[in-house]
């Protein structure tokens, strides 16, 4: 099962530790102008003492590596290398990892080697353009690494996640034949329009599913969603079935 925490709980941790010494006084949260990704307006920006604020993307709890970082929180930050935050110490240690390809509204997976699969998100510099990335981050060698190597032209991982989206759920599936694969649902796919010398994001949300299998890094068309989605969660809720939580209509749905 996937140990990745929801934003309620990402929320949760960050307030907690603000009663910490190691931080000086809060930047309140702001939304980014014309960020094109829903979750950049909702994500706080902290200071966690190491810097100037940075816009925390995602955390995720680790575990499955047998080794002192388990049980410590790894933060994706907006523009910055890693951030590891020990729930016992309530203490942030910054890394020297940076991913290769930055950006919030992307998702990340918990691989049962204790690796973070991360995929997809949202273009961290103007035009904001969804990201078709895959990478792996090796929380003991501190290291991010592209699924699909080094686009020679950009220099960034290769865009192998097709379509492009942020914003999106990715659910690690724990039985059934699709076992050990990672279902991607929903989300924002965005492309930018040049308009009297300015750009504009122009997001448009999908109902489309895919499935990712990390052993042989292949991705595989699913089934299409009965409705649009972007900014939901989703959890396996029983042998075959994914249950999708949608934070604006506040209610569930089974598909």
């Amino acid at each position: 099962m996937t140990r990745t925490i929801s934003n309620c709980c990402v929320y949760a941790i960050l307030l907690a530790a603000f009663s910490s010494p190691i931080f000086a006084e809060p930047t309140p949260a702001e939304p980014i102008r014309n960020s094109g990704s829903p979750s950049h307006a909702e994500t706080p920006r902290v200071d966690h003492g190491l810097g100037p604020p940075h816009l925390i993307c995602s955390a995720t709890l680790l575990s499955n590596c047998h080794c002192a970082l388990d049980g410590k929180v790894l933060l994706l930050r907006f523009g910055e290398p890693a951030l590891l935050f020990d729930p016992e110490t309530n203490q942030f240690t910054p890394r020297q990892g940076r991913p290769i390809q930055g950006g919030c509204g992307d998702a990340e997976i918990l691989l049962k080697n204790g690796r973070v699969l991360i995929l997809g998100g949202v273009s961290e510099t103007p035009p904001h353009m969804a990201l078709g990335a895959v990478q792996t981050y090796d929380p003991v060698r501190d290291s991010f690494a592209c699924v699909g190597g080094i686009d020679a032209t950009t220099g960034a991982c290769a865009q192998i996640m097709r379509p492009a989206r942020g914003d999106f759920s990715a659910t690690l599936l724990t039985s059934g034949k699709r076992a050990g694969h990672v279902l991607i649902a929903g989300g924002v796919m965005i492309t930018s329009k040049r308009v009297n010398h300015d750009t504009l994001d122009r997001p448009e949300l999908t109902t489309s599913t895919e499935f990712y299998d990390p052993l042989q890094r292949t991705f595989t068309a699913g089934p299409y969603m009965l409705e649009q989605r972007s900014g939901h969660s989703a959890h396996v809720a029983g042998p075959g079935t994914a249950c999708w939580t949608s934070i604006d209509r506040r209610r569930q749905k089974k598909e």
